[in-house]
């Protein structure tokens, strides 16, 4: 329900509040829009990117930590070398962004 929602006035309007302050340019905006948004967190602070079967057909890429809008096209990337078999070329190594269940 909560993506369907327009979300919380009160978040929004604390947002619209900080972000004008920051750039209070946005004042004179004509239209601002703001839509629903969900943070997850892993307990290692990491996304977590791993398989999630031993028969490696379904892999997540999950636990944006509030990081994940910045830093989307990166740990895309990590999700893409795991999928593809490829070897992995990335600085964080594959191990830290296992899932927590395991």
């Amino acid at each position: 329900r909560w993506f369907k929602s327009k979300g919380s006035v009160q978040n929004r309007e604390e947002f619209l509040g900080i972000i004008t302050g920051l750039i209070p340019r946005l004042r004179d905006v004509d239209a601002i829009h703001t839509d629903t948004c969900v943070t997850s967190y892993s307990p290692h602070g990491l996304p977590m990117i791993d398989w999630v079967d031993d028969d490696k057909r379904i892999a997540v890429a999950v636990a944006g930590n509030g990081k994940g809008a910045k830093s989307s096209d990166d740990w895309g990337y990590a999700g893409a070398l795991l999928v593809s078999g490829a070897d992995w070329d990335h600085p964080v190594d594959r191990a830290r962004l296992s899932v927590a269940f395991r």
